[in-house]
């Protein structure tokens, strides 16, 4: 067995890789998810709710496997495809970790989910193969439609009003400023209406 083999075989390696470190980044996103702190939108804003839901399902794949006994070609499909999904992550976010990298040195954080995908690819296998053999391809596959299937309902569900804009938020305080000038105004006209009408107005 090779060194990244043995590596992978651990335990530990399995927490740390898949479930540890993915929470420590969601923490510490500076720009992914959640914006920076110029107050620029987050790189990924449209699809946040998606990759959120991915990556807790993931995360609670790699949990269930490795506290539950026997496996389950159910949890493989969808420890397999939490696996695209972390490489298709990692290469989307290789350009600002490149640049974070040369400025900061902080984007080599942003090749994190490379060695989550080793970790998820490593017990998908051992959770296939320690499967019952009976349907263990059918019951792979539905892993991968609940995966496919709950983050995409996350995403239509939720969709892109999971961040609101701060010109959103801008608008709408401009909208309640407005609002309230114009009851302001009501207000002070029907006043200066009662006090013309008023008996000393009349007789000045």
């Amino acid at each position: 067995m090779s060194k990244l083999g043995a590596w992978l075989q651990r335990p530990a390696t399995a927490w740390w890789a898949g479930v540890i470190w993915p929470i420590i980044m969601l923490i510490a996103d500076p720009i992914i998810f959640k914006g920076d702190f110029m107050g620029d939108d987050p790189a990924f804003a449209p699809v946040t709710p998606a990759c959120y839901s991915a990556i807790f399902l993931g995360m609670y794949a790699l949990a269930h496997h490795l506290t539950s006994k026997p496996s389950s070609a159910v949890i493989a499909g969808v420890l397999a495809t939490a696996t695209l999904f972390a490489t298709v992550l990692g290469v989307a976010m290789l350009p600002m970790s490149a640049f974070g990298t040369l400025f900061f040195g902080y984007g080599l954080l942003g090749l994190s989910p490379f060695f989550t995908a080793l970790a998820f690819s490593y017990q998908a296998r051992r959770a296939f193969r320690e499967a019952p053999r009976e349907l263990r391809i059918g019951r792979f596959m539905l892993g991968v439609v609940l995966y496919v299937g709950a983050c995409g309902l996350v995403q239509w569900r939720v969709g892109t009003d999971f961040r609101v804009p701060k010109l959103t938020l801008l608008s709408c305080a401009g909208a309640s400023h407005s609002a309230f000038a114009s009851r302001l105004r009501v207000r002070s006209a029907a006043l200066a209406s009662v006090r013309d009408r008023a008996p000393g107005a009349a007789s000045s």
